[in-house]
């Protein structure tokens, strides 16, 4: 078996923290066009927070439910998309 490490890329990134929360004018969340989330059901089965604090980007993939506390990724090829946020730790580390 061979072992891989990421390439090192620089992206633009930030946290998720909910509609009950304020959104940056000039963040990656305004970029990304983050808009209010809206489903039938009261509560998320991922987080278990209620969907009215939740968001949607457009992905390439097509809608994405962002949950508070994701964290919403600009990427070098210009595409968002939202990460956990454990996984974002476990993947990046802040540049100087």
């Amino acid at each position: 078996m061979a072992l891989y490490r990421k390439l090192p890329v620089t992206i633009e990134a930030e946290q998720f923290q909910g509609f009950d929360k304020s959104i940056k004018i000039d963040g990656v969340l305004s970029k990304a066009g983050v808009s209010r989330y809206s489903m039938e059901s009261s509560h998320c089965t991922i987080c278990e927070q209620a969907f009215s604090k939740h968001g949607s980007v457009k992905t390439a993939n097509g809608n994405s439910i962002v949950c508070p506390g994701d964290m919403i990724i600009h990427s070098e090829d210009g595409e968002f998309y939202p990460v956990k946020s454990d996984i974002f730790a476990q993947t990046y580390e802040p540049v100087d």
